[in-house]
């Protein structure tokens, strides 16, 4: 009975060693995807701290524009699509113009 037990535990510990061996392989690619996108980061454009500071605070007040105005308004739109269309605009707006 113990012969069995023994197994599957060299077979338990045996599967947890290649997966901590495959996390490593995965880990060191993950840090050299990392680093290579530092390294492109600083050869381009970097965004400034006040736009990275400022954006989040922008969308929440085109957030709470668009709930006073559509629930003034137009109260049968839903709100999660009205935010997603505008999000699709600003993106398409921004890969338009150039400014990503």
């Amino acid at each position: 009975m113990w012969g069995n037990w023994s197994f599957l535990v060299w077979m338990s510990f045996m599967s947890l060693a290649c997966s901590l061996v495959n996390a490593a392989d995965t880990m060191s690619e993950i840090q050299d995807m990392i680093m290579e996108l530092e390294n492109e980061n600083e050869v381009g454009e970097e965004v400034e701290q006040a736009v990275a500071v400022l954006f989040p605070w922008f969308i929440e007040l085109l957030g709470v524009v668009a709930f006073l105005l559509l629930t003034r308004y137009a109260p049968a739109l839903p709100y999660t699509a009205v935010l997603f269309l505008l999000g699709t605009l600003m993106g398409v707006g921004t890969s338009k113009l150039g400014l990503s």
